[in-house]
């Protein structure tokens, strides 16, 4: 596996060490080529500036040339010139001797033939002295165009001067491109001799690293191969530690059960005594369960028979609320009817206190306890003070009663004893045909403690006056005061009927209320 690996790392350098060298080889190539384009690039403009040169010499070459051309011209016109001066010169001094000798002819004897050519003379004078005239003109005109020409040749000998400066400047320059390109050629030449070799050397490595890819293929299959076996021994070396510690494991197990097995041998010796008390205690408690499933079972059948009372009790209860709402619906409207008659007879209750304050007799009556009793009564009715609403209420209350007031003023005529064992016996008679409803038991209703004070029923606040009463009102002021007596008593029947019926209604709301919230708590339990 070492030597494997080793050779696997060895080729994997080499082809880096080859793709490495590789890229160097195309980099130089891509330098030699980018050298040989910029070489190729230089000796092209060196050719155009070569022959921008050759151009430049042949122009400069063609103006000398014709600059010496020029200046040949015009040395030759200038000796032509010259020439036609020294004749001219000639002629003049020729004139002047044939003038002094024809001067000196003239004075002697003249002879015709020497006139003629005087005259000859003359007239080849005159033209020649018009032709030096012009001569002279183009003279000084080729004077000044010598002049100038001169001007124009040093002027040109400065700029051929120049010229040549700049040429032989230019021929170096040639020179020295002519060696650069000799140079750049060599080099160019050897930089292809190069390229050419590298090209070879690099089919030669393309080759190699085809050859060289074909191995690593071949090495890199057996690698993962050697992986994958690499991979299994390492699984079966994990899985052997993993045996290797569970055995370690497990033999320290074994050792701590085999102390465990000590323990628990031990254990089991306790446990067996305790099992032995255990059962026995089980058998105890079989008995006590059977003892309590028998209870439970009384204890079921009690609370069937408890849920059947309580549900026959409650339909009780809402019988007897319906019963009380009945009475209470027939009380009201009774009430109703007692506030009509009320109305009727406030107007005699007014009367009869007038005429009880104004009709007061000296004569007492026969009935003198009964109304000592009554105004003892009334004085301790008096220390209580009613509001207007009490008073209304008492109206209200009288209203029953007030139907039989008539009849019971009629048979007033006796005695006031008399009047009120009557009054007890109708009262009496009245609340036992008119029995209260029953009651629901005491340990569903919760305790109200009972702090209402009952207000003074008797309405009339009757002064007693020190004059005695006459004797012929003895009989109406009697009946006046039963009448005031059985009011009070109507009053006191009616107000304790009232409360009562209305604390009877409160009970049994309150028993229909714990009836419903035991009926839901026997049905738990049932449930359960």
């Amino acid at each position: 596996m070492t030597d494997v690996s080793a050779s696997v790392q060895d080729e994997s350098k080499i082809v880096k060490t080859l793709r490495d060298n590789l890229c160097v080889i195309e980099d130089l190539y891509r330098e030699c080529f980018y050298e040989t384009a910029k070489q190729e690039e230089l000796i092209t403009m060196l050719r155009r500036s070569y022959l921008d040169m050759r151009l430049v010499d042949r122009q400069k070459t063609d103006q000398i040339d014709f600059l010496q051309n020029t200046l040949t011209t015009q040395k030759n016109s200038f000796d032509r010139y010259k020439d036609i001066a020294m004749e001219v010169e000639n002629l003049k001094m020729e004139i002047t001797n044939f003038l002094n000798n024809s001067a000196n002819n003239d004075s002697t004897d003249c002879i015709c033939g020497l006139e003629e050519e005087n005259k000859k003379l003359k007239q080849r004078n005159e033209t020649m002295e018009i032709q030096i005239g012009e001569l002279q003109r183009k003279l000084s005109e080729l004077e000044l165009a010598l002049e100038d020409k001169e001007n124009i040749d040093q002027k040109y000998q400065k700029q051929i001067e120049e010229k040549e400066i700049e040429l032989h400047r230019i021929r170096q320059q040639l020179t020295a491109l002519e060696k650069g390109t000799r140079d750049q050629g060599s080099a160019c030449d050897t930089l292809t001799l190069q390229i050419k070799e590298l090209e070879n050397m690099l089919t030669d490595k393309t080759m190699e690293l085809l050859t060289m890819e074909r191995k690593v293929e071949s090495q890199e299959a057996t690698i993962s191969n050697l992986r994958e076996e690499l991979h299994r021994a390492n699984l079966i070396v994990t899985e052997n530690e993993q045996v290797r510690a569970e055995v370690s494991g497990l033999s320290a197990a074994v050792s701590r059960w085999r102390a465990q097995l000590a323990d628990s041998r031990r254990r089991l010796r306790e446990l067996d005594a305790e099992l032995r008390r255990a059962r026995a205690h089980c058998r105890h408690l079989a008995a006590l369960y059977r003892e309590k499933a028998c209870t439970a079972a009384a204890l079921q059948a009690q609370l069937s028979e408890a849920q059947a009372r309580g549900a026959a009790l409650c339909a009780e209860a809402q019988r007897a609320t319906r019963a009380v709402r009945r009475w209470l619906a027939a009380q009201r409207a009774r009430r109703r009817e007692q506030e009509d008659k009320i109305k009727e007879q406030e107007q005699i209750i007014q009367s009869l206190r007038s005429n009880e304050r104004t009709n007061v007799s000296e004569n007492e009556p026969c009935c003198s306890k009964y109304l000592s009793r009554v105004e003892a009564r009334r004085s301790d009715h008096s220390s209580v003070r009613v509001s207007e609403t009490d008073c209304s209420k008492y109206f209200s209350r009288v209203e029953a009663r007030r139907s039989d007031r008539s009849v019971r003023a009629s048979e007033t005529t006796g005695c006031s004893k008399c009047a009120y064992s009557r009054l007890n016996l109708r009262t009496s008679e009245s609340e036992a045909a008119s029995p209260l409803p029953p009651t629901p038991p005491k340990r569903l209703l919760r305790k109200k403690p009972l702090c209402v004070e009952r207000p003074c029923q008797c309405p009339l606040r009757r002064a007693t006056a020190a004059q005695r009463p006459s004797r012929h009102d003895a009989m109406s002021e009697a009946r006046a005061s039963c009448e005031l007596l059985r009011a009070c008593r109507d009053t006191d029947t009616t107000s304790r009927e009232e409360s009562g019926a209305d604390e009877l209604l409160e009970r049994v709301e309150r028993a229909h209320e714990a009836l419903a919230a035991a009926q839901r708590r026997w049905g738990t339990a049932g449930d359960d």
